[in-house]
């Protein structure tokens, strides 16, 4: 996939993905309508990457990072389970140069699709 010529794309960072044995790769994290998508850098071709995570907006359940590190960001992805309690799918965690803007923009996505789903299905 070329980097920023998606079609609808809103927003693309440049990011690290963080993974869970603290390996660090070069990624961009894209920002569509409906999906999050982290893409991995490819080494053979100059300006393009691979998708590695792709995950829809409304299962997005949690936004965190850590006070002492806070361009670090973790996405915590699931849907309600039994007695509405939120069941835990997947996690990606980042580090973002501009944590700030891109996760308001990201949360306003999530309201935004969530309120269009609650009106849709009242």
């Amino acid at each position: 996939m070329e980097r920023n010529k998606r079609q609808g794309m809103l927003r693309s960072s440049s990011t690290c993905s963080i993974y869970q044995f603290l390996a660090y790769l070069h990624s961009y994290l894209a920002l569509t309508d409906t999906h999050l998508y982290i893409i991995k850098d490819s080494k053979s071709k100059k300006d393009h990457g691979t998708i590695s995570v792709q995950r829809p907006l409304e299962m997005i359940v949690q936004i965190t990072s850590k006070r002492k590190h806070p361009e670090i960001i973790t996405f915590k992805y699931g849907h309600a389970g039994q007695d509405n309690e939120s069941v835990l799918i997947a996690k990606d965690s980042i580090y973002l140069q501009n944590p700030f803007d891109v996760t308001r923009l990201i949360k306003q996505q999530v309201v935004k699709i969530l309120d269009q789903n609650n009106v849709s299905t009242d």
